[in-house]
């Protein structure tokens, strides 16, 4: 019975120790979480979102913003060190304001979604999530396609519609490229 229960033993602490070996990388999640800036913003066709005649597919070039609404260059990408199964992003998206006839530009709105940590091979990914899936496509014509995560930045692949004003959507893919930043506060 002691031999029993001495290897019952030595198996449980063997299992607990293989899993948090298999489940931590303390350097990685030092490495991954913190605040990212938006850098690149780009989509896979020209657009002209207000039909002045002047399309970019870098929506850097766009300087049309809503009232209220942030510059792309103050976006950022989150990975909280408490909650590492989940980032938070702000993304562009256009709409069509009204008031003194119409207004069309780039708003910002953040969007969260579930991602996966492969601690061995110091990767991240997206989860599908049906939840997040469907706020991100009913509310803002915007669907998660990938998410990555190499030298200090996280790379993201949207599917997104844009707003025109035309008044007709347009279907495009958006590649948002956001750099790690550090802030005084932080060590």
């Amino acid at each position: 019975m002691k031999k029993t229960l001495s290897l019952l033993s030595l198996f449980f602490i063997l299992s607990c120790n293989s899993d948090d070996q298999d489940n931590s990388n303390p350097v990685f999640v030092e490495a991954v979480t913190g605040w990212y800036q938006l850098k690149e913003a780009y989509t896979s066709e020209p657009l002209d979102l207000n039909q002045n005649g002047i399309s970019s597919a870098n929506l850097f070039d766009w300087n049309h913003y809503c009232g209220g609404s942030l510059v792309l260059d103050s976006f950022y990408a989150r990975i909280w060190d408490k909650r590492l199964d989940e980032i938070s992003f702000d993304f562009p998206y256009s709409a069509s304001t009204h008031g003194v006839g119409q207004n069309y530009c780039i708003k910002n709105k953040k969007g969260f979604y579930v991602i996966d940590f492969d601690y061995q091979n110091e990767v991240i990914s997206p989860i599908q999530d049906d939840y997040w899936d469907e706020f991100l496509e009913t509310n803002f014509q915007t669907k998660v396609m990938d998410i990555n995560w190499e030298n200090q930045q996280i790379i993201m692949h949207l599917e997104k519609e844009f707003y025109q004003a035309n008044g007709e959507w347009i279907e495009t893919e958006l590649f948002l490229t956001f750099d790690k930043v550090y802030f005084e506060d932080e060590n």
